[in-house]
């Protein structure tokens, strides 16, 4: 029925698959493997090949047809039954005495040469064209009782692959067990064709490197919550992260350490622009310092959170958008003994091969009052190569426009400026370099804008000390907006500042949080005064701005020129980044509360022309609150980033977060900034507040602060006149009469 001989397992770092349905990166791996005859009515379950081996702490298993594997209904061959239960069969103690023999089957003999004694079954169920029972089981047991469910498995063409957990299967690395298989479908009267055995030692490829690893004291009250280790390493497209802790990770509710909580948050932390300025920063935590000496920010949390015994939240999410809209659910993880592995394909990460990012973890559990154990970190290159051809530190920064590349000399080996080569995506390009205090700063412009969802790969090589060396940075490019230069109103400054355009219809006005519903389309509405008081019908008489203190029937909306948007409710309380213990003063909000003496209902528009260079600029929003970007000066201005409960309920956020947009400009000028900001009441904050900042050089910069050299500096889109201006002045544009004033555009 077959041929075979003896296999071991991967023992090559380059023996590596991928669960992804195509099955070339099977094709030379040092697998044991096992062949069998065409010999079934129906080819969807007639067995041809099938294949093991041990990547890591997983067992990778395959299983070819003659047919299709999986097929759907309208490929199921003629006359035949789409029902089929493929099984790997794994005798653990390599003894044929034990187990579940398969040297006969309902009392026929199989006419195997070797039978084993099969102590685990891997099934995949196939049934009407979806899956119908896919977990391990022992087969003394039975099904009723798995061993794991749900396994990571694929299915493509004739072959059927899967990765279960040693761990999950209780197996060791070094063991030596037995293989086989099988498949039984309702076909042809429930036909089942049996797999000759072959030997396969649990012994996966060794990495020599490429693993990013964190040490963590002893430090927690509930050791299980407790973080010693965490590892990360990338093989086939795929993160693979391990934690590991002083106790029983994700303990049964019998192990909880006495006196403890059986809730367990582990989470991994992905800095994924490598920027501690962006991102959910790890310096502190619910107001308290977490004393990090490298503290990074977060732009990934990937969860495997543990409640009662069994999982309770396996995700991975933006920590500034939150775990309601998750980048992924349900990855492949497992536990066991003391460590918990996780496997995500860079793709659902976002992330691209030769990316750096910055790699941390922190673990949150119910014990000792919600005790939080935080982790130094360190940089993960996601590579599967391992080879170092780049000895110095480096920093990298890219985006769609340009890029900025640091490197610091290390003793004799200092950088040779004249040495410098660059090239972006192959091409090659200039860049300009300049050196200081032992660091060589390289930077340049993309030969075109690189389309956002695509990938940049920037290039460098360079001498140092007598040596070559070389080095790939690679990113994911995010979402972007050009302005046009059309909105550029070139270097005719006005004055410094901003325009500010405050609204507010209160709860105790309207007996609701707030008309604006904190979406955007009902804030425009509540700015341009068209929410209608149904006291008045039939008559279509707007509710009136409570922010203004002489409001009678109109609504008018009031306004203020401040020169930095740093606003708190409780001001002079501090609040946010930008607060008096770091040398900056909170504000309150103009005109609010308004004469109901209440912070809710409130929709503000602010405005300014702020000053760019050419290149890729990333706005900063710190708050609670909805927000609506866009280029120009009113509603109708180009759309660069809305958020809002359009779609699900978002606003307020549980406590203030960062949120961002990117503004790309090809040309160097003043450019109309418009957002509208809106937020029916504060969530866990102590009040609502609003900081508008951008990030330069791994750090926020509060847009216009006098006092920071690398603030972008921002000026009124709009000036306030008193009535009488100069006659011919309507020429320039005048618009909206507020109270004894005119704004003048």
């Amino acid at each position: 029925m077959l041929s075979a001989a003896a296999f071991w397992g991967a023992t090559s770092a380059d023996a590596q698959i991928v669960i992804d349905g195509h099955f070339a990166d099977w094709d030379g791996i040092n697998a044991a493997t096992v062949d069998d005859a065409k010999d079934m009515a129906d080819s969807s379950g007639d067995i041809r090949q099938i294949q093991a081996h041990v990547e890591g702490d997983n067992l990778h298993l395959s299983m070819t047809v003659d047919g299709i594997a999986a097929p759907s209904v309208d490929d199921t061959p003629e006359g035949m039954s789409n029902r089929y239960y493929y099984h790997w069969m794994l005798d653990t103690d390599n003894d044929v005495a034990t187990g579940e023999k398969n040297d006969a089957y309902e009392g026929n003999p199989t006419n195997l040469a070797k039978p084993i004694g099969a102590d685990i079954y891997v099934q995949v169920g196939w049934r009407d064209g979806k899956p119908n029972g896919v977990m391990a089981y022992d087969p003394g047991v039975g099904d009723d009782t798995p061993l794991v469910k749900d396994f990571s498995f694929s299915a493509s063409g004739d072959t059927l692959s899967a990765v279960v957990s040693l761990a999950d299967l209780k197996l060791s690395q070094g063991q030596t067990i037995a293989f086989s298989a099988f498949q039984e479908g309702a076909s042809d009267g429930w036909a089942v064709d049996w797999v000759e055995s072959e030997e396969l030692t649990l012994e996966g490829a060794k990495a020599e490197g490429g693993i990013a690893s964190v040490d963590d004291p002893q430090d927690m009250a509930d050791s299980s919550g407790d973080i010693k280790q965490i590892q990360a390493l990338v093989e086939n497209g795929n993160l693979y992260l391990r934690m590991t802790v002083y106790g029983i990770a994700a303990p049964s509710v019998d192990d909880t350490p006495e006196g403890m909580s059986n809730r367990y948050y582990y989470h991994w932390m992905l800095d994924t622009d490598n920027d501690v300025a962006t991102g959910e920063k790890n310096d502190a935590y619910e107001g308290n310092p977490t004393n990090l000496a490298k503290p990074i920010g977060a732009d990934i949390y990937v969860q495997v959170g543990w409640r009662d015994g069994k999982p309770n939240g396996v995700m991975a999410y933006d920590p500034g958008v939150g775990d309601d809209t998750p980048l992924v659910k349900d990855f492949s993880f497992a536990a066991g003994g003391d460590s918990i592995e996780a496997m995500i394909p860079l793709a659902d990460l976002g992330l691209t091969l030769g990316q750096t990012v910055g790699y941390s973890a922190f673990q949150e559990g119910a014990s000792d009052g919600w005790a939080v154990d935080w982790v130094e970190s360190t940089v993960l290159t996601l590579s599967e190569d391992t080879t170092v051809d780049m000895t110095l530190e480096t920093m990298f920064t890219g985006n769609a426009f340009g890029f900025e590349i640091q490197v610091k000399d290390d003793g004799d080996m200092k950088v040779d400026a004249a040495s410098v080569a660059v090239s972006v995506d192959g091409t090659s390009v200039e860049a300009t370099v300049a050196q200081a205090d032992g660091v060589t700063v390289i930077t340049g412009q993309n030969p075109s804008l690189i389309p956002e969802g695509a990938s940049l790969t920037v290039s460098l090589t360079l001498d140092a000390g007598g040596t070559t060396q070389s080095k790939d940075f690679v990113i994911g490019i995010d979402a972007y907006t050009v302005l046009p230069e059309a909105l550029n109103l070139g270097s005719a400054k006005k004055k410094s500042g901003f325009l500010v355009g405050v609204t507010q219809i209160s709860s105790a006005t309207t007996l609701v949080q707030s008309l604006h519903e904190n979406k955007a389309e009902l804030a425009e509405k509540q700015l341009a005064g068209k929410m209608l008081d149904p006291d008045y019908e039939p008559d279509e008489v707007p509710y009136v701005n409570e922010a203004d203190e002489n409001a009678e029937e109109e609504f008018i909306v009031v306004y203020d020129t401040p020169d930095v948007i740093n606003w708190f409710e409780q001001a002079p309380g501090e609040a946010g980044h930008f607060r008096a213990g770091l040398g900056f003063e909170d504000e309150l909000f103009p005109f609010l509360p308004g004469w109901n003496e209440v912070h809710d209902g409130v929709v503000i528009e602010i405005r300014a022309y702020l000053e760019l260079e050419a290149g890729s600029h990333k706005i900063g929003m710190h708050g609670e609150g909805g927000w609506k970007v866009s280029g120009g000066t009113d509603a109708g201005g180009i759309l660069v980033g809305v958020y809002d409960n359009s779609e699900i309920q978002k606003v307020p956020t549980y406590y203030p977060l960062d949120q961002y947009v990117d503004i790309v400009v090809t040309k160097a000028g003043l450019y109309p900034i418009r957002i509208l900001w809106f937020q029916d009441r504060h969530n866990k904050a102590p009040g609502m507040m609003l900081e508008l900042f951008t990030v330069k050089d791994r750090a926020k910069h509060l847009i216009n602060d006098p006092n920071d050299p690398l603030a972008i500096k921002a000026y009124r889109a709009g000036d306030l006149l008193p009535f009488g201006v100069p006659e011919g002045i309507e020429s320039a544009g005048l618009t909206r009469v507020v109270n004894d004033k005119i704004i003048f555009e």
